[in-house]
């Protein structure tokens, strides 16, 4: 199997953990400040964690690709702000079923808009992650069609942020793409300040991990599409959704056989997938 694509797994892998560990502790910012106030905050501490990175690793903060930098910006914010409108109406379950069927949005872009080509076993596998996702919230959240269709609508630009993201790391360094959602994602700061907003610091603590968590997941993410195709990067990325459920075990929160059936769709969904890459490798080893 090529170098690239084994790296590419394993970057997947590292950021979908981090966002697990990022959306429990999101969960429990939530008890103390309004998800927006805790986003504005995620991105302030994003871009001074790229700052600092990026000086230390003596990187440059010259962007090669400004339409792609810039797109990746408005279309992850523009994301990121529907989805937080989205569990509002709908409710936090709800909201990340639909705003998670994004890889479906990633593959049907491709060849339309990208001229990347998506092969037979993505779209086979496609189904059987959505189905996944559908089962272990399915049933959850309130019945709300305005909430619905946000949620939907921060799946389509996410599928579109997720093709950006790929061509900017092709030619921008991983660290720097980031910065562009950070700076884009504080457009919706003033509605920081509508909700109830209790600082202390239990609250600090949690928004402060927040944000390094964050950080860690779209910078190993910025890696996973610099080495594998957008549609394979975000069906992997499915694999956050049992991530996160099992972690929220340790906050008290409880799954059954839902939570396993649907894992069990997922992981035979991203098997799927990795199929060619499987038979490849076989063949390598034969050879």
């Amino acid at each position: 199997m090529n170098s690239k694509i084994i790296a590419g797994i394993w970057y997947s892998l590292l950021s979908s953990f981090f966002f697990a560990v990022c959306a429990v502790f999101v969960k429990l910012a939530g008890e103390y400040c309004n998800a927006y106030f805790v986003s504005a905050l995620r991105f302030v501490i994003g871009i001074i964690l790229t700052v600092i990175t990026v000086k230390i690793i003596h990187a440059s903060f010259a962007i090669t690709d400004k339409f792609s930098w810039i797109m990746r910006g408005i279309t992850g914010s523009a994301s990121m702000i529907t989805y937080y409108i989205a569990i509002q109406y709908s409710g936090s379950g709800k909201a990340t079923l639909l705003s998670n069927i994004y890889p479906a949005f990633t593959a049907l872009f491709g060849p339309i808009f990208f001229r990347e080509k998506n092969s037979i076993t993505d779209w086979l596998a496609m189904p059987f992650c959505i189905a996944g996702a559908f089962v272990v919230f399915g049933g959850k959240g309130e019945e709300s069609f305005i909430g619905d269709a946000l949620a939907i609508v921060s799946s389509i630009f996410a599928g579109f942020s997720v093709h950006f993201i790929r061509r900017s790391a092709q030619k921008e360094n991983p660290v720097v793409i980031y910065l562009s959602a950070c700076v884009f994602g504080l457009i919706a700061a003033p509605l920081a300040f509508g909700g109830k907003t209790i600082i202390n610091i239990q609250s600090i603590i949690f928004i402060v991990i927040v944000g390094i968590t964050a950080f860690a997941g779209q910078i190993f993410l910025n890696y996973c599409y610099k080495n594998i195709s957008a549609v394979k990067g975000s069906l992997l990325s499915f694999i956050k959704i049992p991530m996160t459920l099992a972690l929220s075990w340790f906050i008290g929160e409880k799954f059954g056989m839902k939570f396993m059936a649907g894992t069990l769709l997922i992981f035979a969904g991203i098997f799927i997938a990795g199929i060619p890459k499987i038979r490849q490798m076989k063949e390598d080893k034969i050879g």
